[in-house]
């Protein structure tokens, strides 16, 4: 775990139920690291990295141009101990640019993008019994597409947002009707020309689109399809500078967040969310340590948002931040990849860690993928106090705290890996562990003012 410094004591604790209970605590002065999720660089060749999606199942998929392949597309799948190509390498008929992936709902990955052997139009591709199949035509739209961006919406219907060059490079948004594609609303419905634009999917399976307006001086505008038309959501163009590098999601509570490199802070990353009213910054406005590229956005389950980018102050390695409430925080290690990261991009698996794909440098431009495996440290700063937890060992299904606090619980394997976090808002809240397996578990809590620890033996 590249600890520097573990001490570990045996500590005998008496609950305030009565129950004695022999607790191992531990100390741990530092963060666990980032590691690689496979090989590092598990590409052929060098890679332009799409953005990481997961499935349902928590399957990881990176689609990405592949230059061993003249530049057409591949896609590859972890299978939970190493990265391979999803089907045919190369399955484009030609290079294949500005790649966008999303998964249905029944687990089908979709990749859309700018399709060089179709005159520069939109193509969508989907994995299918075994291969790949076009949705519908290729090269389904009017004319040259500059950019791509995949969704579902709540019937499960596949959409794509291209800034459209037959209608003066405003955004368009076409929908899969299970025979052809057709237009959303009207076509090219931005004031001007749009810079990133990207198309998100609320929880309740409303869209939304985000993009930079060149006719409002490249600021950011979001519009949300109400059925009949694509309505602002807020102001049109309400950021005070234009931006760059968009990341687009919705939290699980369905408020609509955006990344992006911000102008009016020296190009660093800001994040906003619309409250229901207008659109507030998400902690400090230009939060990065310097100029940030290749932002990319995602929600755990408790809809904490992380975000990834490209740290130019950092010679160009990525960087992960999580909101805490307050402030922008670091997740282990800023600048944690081993050299420069580009197209770095962000999901969260389901164990709650970050999960970061990139172009990774210190591998010829090969992809790599790294994931947070957890910090089972202690901060030396606060009080650290035994957890007590019963019943303890158990064959049961659920255990429960002997604490009145509030705050998070984390439950960490031996390995130092983020097995399963709970918020904690009540005294004796129930903590359910059936999915857990026979074994050793260390179990943090903390309250914000004190941090507590223990082992749990979990026995089937």
């Amino acid at each position: 775990m590249n600890l520097r410094r573990i001490s570990l004591a045996t500590v005998l604790f008496r609950s305030r139920y009565g129950t004695t209970l022999l607790l191992f605590l531990f100390s741990l002065t530092t963060v666990a690291q980032w590691v690689n999720v496979g090989s590092a660089g598990f590409t052929t060749g060098k890679a332009l990295v799409a953005p990481i999606v997961t499935d349902a199942e928590g399957s990881l998929y990176v689609a990405y141009q592949d230059f061993t392949q003249s530049r057409k597309a591949s896609v590859s799948k972890f299978n939970g101990s190493s990265w391979s190509v999803l089907g045919t390498a190369g399955f484009s008929d030609a290079d294949a640019y500005e790649i966008s992936t999303a998964v249905s709902a029944a687990g089908e990955p979709y990749v859309a993008y700018i399709d060089w052997g179709n005159s520069f139009k939109a193509t969508v591709m989907r994995w299918s019994n075994g291969t790949w199949a076009p949705v519908g035509n290729k090269g389904f739209t009017s004319g040259v597409v500059l950019s791509t961006s995949l969704a579902f919406d709540g019937n499960g219907t596949p959409h794509i947002a291209f800034s459209d060059e037959s209608n003066s490079r405003k955004i368009t948004v076409m929908k899969f009707n299970g025979v052809s594609w057709e237009v959303v609303g009207p076509e090219g419905f931005s004031e001007g020309a749009v810079i990133g634009s990207r198309i998100a999917s609320a929880p309740n399976g409303d869209l939304y689109v985000a993009y930079g307006d060149a006719g409002l001086s490249d600021k950011l505008t979001v519009k949300k399809w109400n059925g009949t038309t694509w309505e602002l959501v807020g102001a049109a163009g309400f950021t005070s500078a234009p931006i760059a590098f968009i990341s687009f999601a919705i939290s699980g509570s369905g408020e609509p967040y955006v990344a992006f490199q911000d102008y009016a802070s020296q190009l660093k990353t800001s994040v906003v969310k619309f409250n229901g009213t207008e659109w507030v910054a998400v902690g400090n406005p230009g939060f990065s340590d310097g100029q940030a590229y290749f932002t990319g956005l995602a929600f755990n389950s408790l809809n904490e948002p992380y975000v990834v980018y490209q740290d130019r102050s950092n010679n160009d390695r990525a960087t992960v931040r999580k909101f805490n409430g307050t402030n922008w925080v670091d997740v282990g290690a800023p600048s944690f990849t081993p050299s420069g990261a580009y197209n770095t991009s962000l999901t969260i698996n389901q164990q709650g860690d970050p999960v970061v794909a990139f172009e990774d440098l210190s591998q010829s431009s090969k992809a790599s993928v790294m994931r947070f495996a957890g910090n089972i440290g202690i901060n030396s700063a606060l009080p650290k106090l035994p957890l007590p937890v019963y019943p303890n060992p158990t064959a049961g299904d659920y255990v429960s705290l002997g604490i009145d606090g509030v705050g998070e619980l984390i439950i960490w394997d031996l390995l130092g890996s983020k097995v399963k976090t709970f918020k904690i808002a009540e005294p004796g809240q129930i903590i359910p562990i059936q999915d857990l397996e026979c074994g050793v578990y260390t179990l943090t809590f903390s309250d914000g003012s004190t941090h507590y620890s223990s082992r749990l033996t979990v026995v089937r």
